[in-house]
């Protein structure tokens, strides 16, 4: 997986999941994987179907016509602190996905395979001094 440890976030915390679209977006750019206008590719995406999947996880990432505006392939982990509502589900990981077309369904069904049971989103949930490590070694 192309998930890099400086791209992992433990223990943040966001107000509503505009300040998720915001931060991933800065992270996204800085590190020269998107352009600005992937933000709003990926707001589009959750307003057409909430990425808000289940068992704690939102899985982020722009709409088809966003492809463009990814410059290289990117994975960014958010574990968050305290639960965040979306669209009613609560949230505690976020992941945030800038990948061109060929790859993205490979990385959706590796991550969604990693989140499909819940004890193991659990342990994951409930691990004191949750590592970067822990989180690389949880999505293999």
């Amino acid at each position: 997986m192309i998930l890099k440890k400086e791209n992992i976030f433990i223990n943040q915390s966001f107000e509503n999941k505009d300040s998720v679209f915001d931060f991933l977006s800065i992270i996204f750019v800085t590190n020269r994987a998107t352009t600005i206008e992937y933000k709003e590719s990926m707001i589009k995406r959750d307003l057409d179907s909430s990425v808000a999947i289940g068992n704690y996880l939102a899985l982020v990432h722009g709409d088809f016509q966003g492809q463009k505006y990814i410059l290289e392939n990117s994975i960014i982990f958010i574990h968050l602190k305290d639960d965040l509502i979306w669209d009613n589900q609560p949230i505690r990981f976020v992941i945030g996905l800038a990948l061109n077309n060929k790859d993205q369904m490979e990385y959706i069904e590796k991550i969604g395979l990693a989140f499909f049971d819940i004890d193991n989103v659990n342990k994951l949930l409930n691990k004191a001094n949750l590592t970067k490590d822990d989180v690389i070694e949880f999505l293999q």
